[in-house]
């Protein structure tokens, strides 16, 4: 991490906490929504780019798309082939 300023997060590990259930309550909120929420319950708001600053810290700002197939295809094609080929030999 970063060197900072000294000043205390904004979002500590129990507001983290917080906003993991938030997004999984709701996968396809926009970062305005998740604010809101997350602001809805608390003493001290926080802005968008700190919501975005955390999001990224705890992982939610991956690049790979989320549906993505468990075995690729060539791989797929060859466990067809072993199976194949084991039933011939298979008692």
């Amino acid at each position: 991490m970063r060197q900072s300023c000294g000043r205390k997060c904004l979002v500590d590990a129990r507001g983290q906490r917080r906003m993991g259930r938030l997004i999984q309550a709701d996968r396809r909120a926009t970062l305005t929504e998740i604010t809101t929420r997350y602001n809805r319950g608390m003493q001290q708001s926080i802005c968008d780019a700190t919501t975005r600053t955390t999001l990224r810290r705890m992982g939610y700002n991956s690049r790979r798309p989320h549906r993505v197939p468990h075995i690729s295809i060539s791989v797929s094609g060859l466990l067809k082939a072993i199976t194949r080929v084991a039933q011939y030999f298979s008692f």
